[in-house]
C-alpha cells in the first residue's frame, strides 16, 4: 500500500489549475478546478474517462450539444475517440475528478 499526500501531487503543465493524483499502468486520477470564463477546449483522449463533479457546475461540451453538469454528477465516456471538453461561464467554477482507464 502506498498513501499519496497533496505536496506530492504532480502540477500538470496546462491553462488552468489541474494536478495528477495518481499515475499507473492502467489508471490515472486528475483532479481539475476549472474558474468563471476558463475552457477546455474539445479533444480526444486515448483512455476511457470517467468524471465525478466535486462541487460547482460548468458546460460539459461534446460535438453535438453542450449539457450543463452540476456537483454530485459521474458522467462515464467509454469510448476514447468521443470528443469532449468543459466550458466555464460567468459565474461558474467547477472541481472535477478525473478517473482514466483503460
Amino acid at each position: 500500500m502506498k498513501i499519496y499526500k497533496a505536496n506530492e501531487f504532480q502540477k500538470i503543465d496546462v491553462p488552468f489549475e489541474a494536478k495528477k493524483l495518481f499515475s499507473g499502468t492502467n489508471l490515472e486520477i486528475v483532479s481539475i478546478h476549472l474558474k468563471e470564463n476558463e475552457t477546455i477546449p474539445l479533444h480526444t483522449m486515448p483512455m476511457k474517462v470517467v468524471f465525478y463533479v466535486i462541487e460547482g457546475s460548468a458546460m460539459l461540451l461534446t460535438e453535438e450539444k453542450e449539457i450543463e453538469i452540476n456537483e454530485n454528477c459521474c458522467i462515464y465516456f467509454e469510448n476514447p475517440d468521443e470528443m469532449r471538453g468543459w466550458r466555464c461561464n460567468e459565474k461558474q467554477s467547477i472541481r472535477l475528478l478525473v478517473i482514466k482507464h483503460q
